[in-house]
């Protein structure tokens, strides 16, 4: 007889698997910032809007609106921060922010709800909104900046099956109207989890 696993959505998915997927990706985000050089600085990024240290600033940002979330603060109240402190690495930097946002992940109720400019999530989507984009952008400095762009492929292959809940086919779609994803790419056969990700996320790959 055989037998098929479960399949995992945003109502099913263990918390601590979520907080471990996560954890993953914050550590995948150190690495490629701090594998990225001086000269790589002003170069284009896979997001139009960004070159590689706004992009770095960005995925800083993200990471911090993350803990913000978690804390209970509401990081839209005023302009975003995306800046990054120029007297310190950029890897230190976005090290400083992930280990907060991780530990404030570890303590944050998921029965609770979260609030954002654009829905209200509960704890599992709230997280996996912010993993899914701190991944993305990670994928965009790797590939930017000619790094290795598949990190975990466990935790890549999860963020793939959740993403579809978090940012649908037909949802905030339209980058010339102003909404923050292009449509659906077609990511070439073989691609690993973090590139049918981007391409999901309607990155050209």
């Amino acid at each position: 007889m055989s037998t098929t696993s479960p399949i995992v959505t945003l109502h099913t998915v263990d918390p601590q698997t979520l907080l471990d997927t996560y954890a993953v990706v914050l550590d995948a985000a150190v690495d490629v910032v701090a594998g990225i050089t001086p000269d790589q600085a002003t170069d284009r990024t896979p997001c139009d809007d960004f070159d590689v240290a706004a992009l770095v600033g960005h995925t800083k940002g993200a990471v911090r609106r993350g803990f913000d979330l978690a804390s209970g603060v509401d990081a839209f109240a005023g302009p975003l921060d995306d800046s990054l402190w120029p007297d310190a690495p950029w890897s230190d930097q976005v090290r400083a922010e992930a280990e907060a946002a991780l530990a404030a992940w570890q303590v944050a109720d998921f029965d609770a709800t979260y609030h954002v400019p654009w829905a209200t999530y509960t704890g599992r989507e709230a997280l996996t909104t912010y993993t899914i984009e701190v991944a993305a952008h990670t994928w965009d400095l790797a590939v930017a900046t000619a790094q290795p762009f598949e990190f975990d492929p466990d935790a890549g292959d999860l963020l793939l099956a959740l993403a579809p809940a978090i940012v649908p086919g037909g949802a905030f779609r339209g980058v010339a109207d102003g909404m923050p994803f292009a449509e659906v790419q077609t990511a070439p056969e073989g691609s690993g989890p973090y590139t049918r990700l981007a391409a999901w996320l309607g990155r050209s790959v």
